[in-house]
């Protein structure tokens, strides 16, 4: 896992697992953290030298759902006998992505395979939130947290691959100390948290009228909306240290402001309340 850009805690926690006996793992970290890239190696180094690509299967979501017929597929699979017959070795690993997409059904199925699951096989589950699933389901998983770098760490990986270092602080100011979000920015790839950042800063710029006009943009979806959100955080976020900067006290206390009423936003969504209205009163206040 050396070639990983991990925090030293997360890394500890990943090579416990990595050596350990658990039949399930929960990566648990915001979009953009590397999850499904570090389940992807965690994988790899379970198997071993076990043909890897042919050892691991990959779940991703149709249209933001992972449906019962999904899970199904994985019980069935995991009924099917491995090529190696060493009881004492994982031999097949199967990787959940985005595990939060699962409907209440899909959960369910996966509760029946995590009560009695088979010895020679593993279950890696990403995750985006400890609230996105079953209580059930995490009780019966090894949670592990991916928490984000150092700037410091970011510099000295990425210089590596050829980046500037302001190219970098700036990715890494705008991602958080997220490792996935930021190699899309370094690399001008595409990502949700990007086009969302784009979108914060059109809102930020323009006025109330406009602003409330693009509501129902944005309240379709809610991990669209949790998306926004967080851009918004992050944007705030660096325009505080900036005004930091230059000892602007009047635009650092009125972002400041702003921010509050954006993790108060971020808290509501959590919880469930309406997106029409956690939209527009962010909207309003910020």
């Amino acid at each position: 896992m050396d070639d990983l850009l991990l925090n030293p805690i997360t890394k500890k926690y990943l090579l416990g697992a990595i050596k350990g006996s658990h039949h399930a793992i929960a990566l648990i970290g915001p979009d953009g953290f590397g999850k499904s890239y570090t389940a992807y190696n965690i994988a790899k180094q379970i198997i071993g030298n076990n043909n890897p690509v042919q050892s691991i299967t990959i779940i991703k979501s149709d249209d933001l759902k992972i449906g019962i017929d999904k899970i199904r597929d994985i019980r069935k699979s995991l009924k099917l006998k491995t090529t190696q017959n060493n009881e004492n070795k994982v031999n097949r690993v199967i990787i959940i992505e985005n595990a939060q997409f699962m409907t209440n059904e899909s959960q369910n199925a996966l509760l029946k395979i995590l009560e009695e699951p088979p010895i020679d096989s593993r279950l890696i589950l990403t995750i985006n939130s400890s609230s996105s699933v079953k209580p059930t389901i995490l009780s019966r998983v090894q949670s592990i947290h991916i928490k984000p770098c150092s700037e410091k760490d970011f510099i000295k990986y990425f210089s590596n691959l050829g980046y500037k270092t302001k190219d970098i602080i700036k990715a890494y100011l705008i991602s958080n100390g997220s490792v996935g979000l930021c190699a899309s920015l370094l690399a001008d790839e595409s990502h949700p948290l990007i086009t969302a950042l784009a979108f914060a800063k059109e809102l930020l710029s323009e006025d109330y009228f406009k602003r409330l006009i693009r509501v129902n943009e944005i309240i379709n979806d809610k991990q669209n909306l949790q998306l926004i959100i967080y851009a918004i955080k992050r944007i705030l976020t660096i325009a505080i240290e900036l005004a930091s900067l230059k000892h602007d006290t009047n635009l650092q206390n009125k972002n400041v402001l702003r921010l509050a009423e954006t993790y108060q936003a971020e808290d509501s969504i959590s919880r469930n309340a309406n997106n029409k209205l956690v939209a527009t009163n962010l909207l309003l206040r910020i």
